[in-house]
């Protein structure tokens, strides 16, 4: 998962449409599992959201007082920057070494088995 959509939950039964009250957290905050994100308020409750899961708050899609049905997209929450820096694929300059270094190996490797396999061809023909 690289980026998660919030959308507004349903609250109940007969409640259709939500009202943000405020936003607890602001784009580029660092927000965790069951942390409220936002204040929303309808005809029956008001209530916070809660978001479902750790990361980064990447973009808001309804300011404050704006009334949003439920079921739409209110933000997108994205892994957290560290997260990805941690868990991207090596550069190319950090994998060069490696098999350069695998290349090696291989060479010397190869040249112990050869030299041996020689060396046992070498025996049986003086038998």
């Amino acid at each position: 998962m690289s980026n998660f959509e919030l959308v507004l939950p349903k609250l109940g039964e007969s409640i259709t449409d939500a009202t943000i009250i405020s936003w607890l957290k602001n784009v580029g905050d660092t927000i965790e599992e069951d942390e409220p994100i936002c204040e929303i308020a309808t005809d029956k409750v008001d209530s916070e959201i809660p978001s479902p899961v750790s990361g980064v708050l990447k973009e808001i899609f309804y300011q404050v007082d704006d009334v949003v049905e439920v079921g739409k997209v209110i933000a997108i929450i994205g892994k957290p920057q560290k997260y990805l820096q941690k868990h991207q694929t090596p550069s190319q300059s950090k994998i060069q070494p490696v098999i350069k270094n695998q290349a090696t190996n291989s060479a010397q490797v190869f040249l112990i088995v050869f030299t041996r396999l020689w060396h046992v061809l070498s025996l049986k023909k003086r038998i």
